[in-house]
């Protein structure tokens, strides 16, 4: 510490200053510091951190919690600030004298980690690189123990950051057949007679599709973000909080089958305007998850301290016996989120503004040969319950014959490439024809008239009083891994045409007339003939 020179005017050391500004009430240089680089990290993420809060539509409140496609990244946002308040002082008691080699080459990755983030715009990518950047400030600051501290609002953060699109969707189907079945089982057990046909229930006279915002999804995140919260109440170690956050996943599962029970039962015995609106049974299962994760936190809860302890501790800055920051704090710590600062605003001018990727125009004919056709209708639930996917519909039939004439239904979407939402069909998913209809089996298969892979299947409804025969292929489609790894990076689309170069799905579907391996046979000779007569119109799909 320096000395004071008595050479006729009287200096104060930084301490002294300090001090002097604590016991008059006034923000010390820590402070003032600190606050500028939180807002520095809030301007350079202010899509994450600032973004989500701006509900446009009140009327969509019931999208922040229950539709799987939408931003409801402002609830991790909210607890992760409020556990970084409630560790404000845990953080500073946890002050170095120096900063650490560690911290300066995880500046150097985030750097370009950020670029590409805003280069690209996935913004999920900027959530992980948010809590590298939260763990490596707090690292120069305090060490493991400052890294420590930062643990769980880093872990709220995390829980914001989505699963990529394709694998979103791969485990939200997963998720909509797991509730059609246990909404269907808890029915039975309460007496009733529901029939289940896909992930569609009838139950009375009404009919019941659980599409993907009756998946559960969301319900199981924002649990999970509550886990947090309960466990931050009852101030219990990270390791138990782990188990509360564990118990979220089943407790969100079994409790969107009640919900999707509550619906039923509702509209088909109250019929009530009121009812119209799923979102009060949301809330009220929501509300009984959090009650119910307070009261496991509550019984994990034990008499070690937290991990972070917010006890305020003695003030740093009244402290005559340390420096007022690290070695190389000063520097250090504004800079990095001056830079990405920097960053954020830069990339954007210099990086071209994508251009138009809306389709082509591209029909079916309504006759080819001796099939003609005509457009269906489309269903809006199935399979993509979202306007942003072109799809085309046609059914298909050849005159009268000795066999009598020939039926083949053809589906065919485009699959365009999006930030976040449900982007691509699952597997299993895509050889069926509508919501209420099941696989009865699914074998890999060979378009060879294309030379692609594909899945030929049989399918059924109505407790297998109807069959089809369904073979369907991808076009541009590097499987669940492939799109999943391209989607985490940003990189959806092979970015080669001017229309994006949307993956395409392609479904034939020909009805069995007799369920049996000669009817099966005909099937597949027809959906066969059929696609040898379209090889044309659908070869352009390649280059669409």
């Amino acid at each position: 510490m320096a000395s004071n020179e008595s050479n006729g005017s009287q200096e104060t050391t930084p301490m002294n200053d300090a001090s002097a500004a604590s016991r008059l009430g006034w923000p010390g240089q820590a402070t003032w510091l600190s606050i500028f680089i939180v807002l520095c990290v809030v301007v350079a993420f202010r899509s994450i951190l600032i973004t989500p809060f701006g509900l446009t539509d009140p009327a969509e409140f019931e999208y922040w919690f229950f539709i799987p496609n939408r931003d409801s990244g402002a609830v991790s946002v909210f607890i992760a600030a409020w556990f970084l308040w409630s560790r404000r002082h845990a953080l500073a008691e946890t002050q170095r004298e120096s900063i650490g080699w560690i911290q300066y080459v995880a500046a150097i990755a985030i750097l370009p980690a950020f670029w590409w983030a805003v280069w690209v715009s996935a913004q999920a990518l900027l959530i992980p690189v948010l809590c590298l950047t939260i763990a490596t400030l707090a690292g120069a600051w305090g060490g493991r123990s400052a890294v420590a501290v930062m643990v769980m609002p880093c872990a709220a953060l995390m829980l914001a950051f989505p699963p990529p699109a394709p694998l979103q969707a791969e485990i939200i189907w997963r998720l909509q057949n797991l509730t059609a079945d246990g909404a269907n089982q808890v029915l039975r057990l309460a007496g009733y007679a529901p029939q289940l046909e896909g992930t569609e229930l009838r139950l009375g006279n009404h009919a019941f599709v659980i599409i993907e915002a009756c998946s559960g999804w969301r319900g199981i995140q924002v649990l999970s973000v509550v886990a947090l919260a309960a466990s931050e109440l009852r101030e219990i170690s990270f390791r138990r909080t782990l188990w509360v956050v564990a118990a979220s996943i089943p407790l969100g599962i079994g409790l969107n089958i009640l919900r999707a029970c509550l619906v039923m039962l509702t509209q088909e015995e109250l019929k009530a305007e009121f009812f119209e609106s799923h979102t009060p049974q949301g809330i009220a299962v929501l509300l009984i998850g959090a009650v119910a994760l307070y009261a496991i936190a509550v019984r994990l809860q034990g008499d070690a301290d937290p991990v972070g302890p917010r006890s305020a501790g003695p003030n740093r800055e009244e402290s005559e016996g340390s420096s007022l920051f690290p070695s190389g704090w000063r520097t250090f710590g504004p800079s990095l989120p001056i830079v990405l600062v920097g960053f954020s605003i830069l990339i954007p001018v210099l990086r071209e503004a994508p251009g138009p990727t809306d389709q082509a125009a591209y029909d079916l004919p309504t006759s080819l040969g001796r099939w003609t056709g005509k457009k269906l209708k489309l269903d809006y639930f199935f399979p993509y319950s979202t306007p942003a996917n072109p799809q085309l519909h046609w059914e298909y039939r050849t005159p009268d014959g000795p066999t009598g004439a020939q039926l083949a239904d053809l589906f065919i979407a485009w699959e365009t490439p999006k930030p976040s939402g449900l982007d691509r069909m699952p597997d299993s998913k895509v050889v069926l024809p509508a919501s209420d209809w099941t696989v009865v089996s699914r074998d890999a298969a060979k378009v060879w008239q294309f030379g692609l892979d594909a899945q030929e299947a049989i399918v059924a409804r109505a407790d297998h009083s109807k069959f089809s025969y369904v073979i369907a292929w991808r076009v541009r489609d590097r499987g669940l891994l492939g799109e999943s790894l391209l989607s985490l990076l940003g990189l959806a689309g092979c970015g080669e045409s001017e229309n994006g170069c949307p993956r395409v799905v392609v479904r034939v579907t020909v009805p069995v007339f007799h369920d049996d391996a000669d009817g099966r046979r005909r099937a597949k000779e027809t959906a066969n003939q059929f696609v040898d007569a379209f090889i044309l119109p659908l070869k352009v799909l390649e280059i669409r």
